[in-house]
């Protein structure tokens, strides 16, 4: 997410990481640590969309489990990679920004729980989490 800060402090968002909050974003309540992700990767009720434009970004190397739904496809395909709009889902790119704006969209759609991994894919391969290869979502 890009960091947009103000002069005056947030109150603590509701349900924010206090590690996010500490960032100064206007909105740390849409955002999640790569921690969070790392716990919630076996869970059923998660769904991790990767939404790069560039294939080649998914291919090479993308969060286990995660699908391919380029943001600029969203609109178009929502509906049947996303049939359930309770679903909590989990956005990504390569540096955090795309997938705020493809989370943004999401909530635009109906979906409202939508969270965008604050980094990106860079932050997960910083901490050293896990990644698969190839294509597949």
């Amino acid at each position: 997410m890009v960091p947009v800060t103000s002069t005056a402090p947030n109150p603590p968002a509701a349900g924010a990481d206090p590690a996010i909050v500490a960032k100064g974003y206007v909105h740390p309540e849409v955002l999640v640590t790569t921690s969070w992700v790392a716990d919630h990767l076996k869970d059923p009720k998660v769904r991790i969309l990767e939404s790069d434009e560039d294939v080649l970004l998914y291919d090479t190397g993308h969060i286990p489990g995660a699908r391919h739904l380029p943001r600029g496809q969203l609109e178009l395909r929502v509906d049947t990679e996303l049939p359930d709009p309770t679903v909590r889902i989990l956005t990504c790119c390569e540096f955090g920004k795309i997938s705020t704006l493809a989370a943004a969209t999401l909530r635009e759609l109906g979906f409202l729980r939508v969270t965008a991994l604050d980094g990106g894919m860079q932050a997960w391969r910083d901490a050293g989490y896990p990644l698969e290869s190839g294509a597949g979502g």
